[in-house]
């Protein structure tokens, strides 16, 4: 079994880059919490801030995305839609 990091939450509402978490905690599982505040600047926030979290996970191992917040209905699905679509686009070159 290996050590986790859970419910990491990275800037803009903590404190860390996700880059900086892989660093100060390498070896460990970060389970990252998609930070609330992105989905409600919109979709066009939500893809960019998707993007740039894939780009510092990279290579991609020891590495969830999750939601634990209660985030407003009227931004909920509009907003795990672009992410959802963002991961599945496959590798980012």
């Amino acid at each position: 079994m290996e050590d986790a990091i859970e419910a990491f939450g990275p800037l803009p509402m903590g404190d860390l880059s996700l880059a900086e978490a892989r660093i100060s905690w390498e070896g460990r599982i970060i389970s990252l919490n998609f930070p609330e505040s992105v989905f409600l600047e919109g979709s066009d926030a939500v893809k960019k801030y998707t993007m740039k979290m894939l780009s510092e996970a990279v290579p991609g191992d020891r590495f969830i995305v999750t939601n634990t917040e209660d985030m407003p209905v009227e931004h909920r699905w509009t907003g795990l839609s672009v992410v959802t679509n963002v991961l599945g686009m496959g590798p980012i070159p």
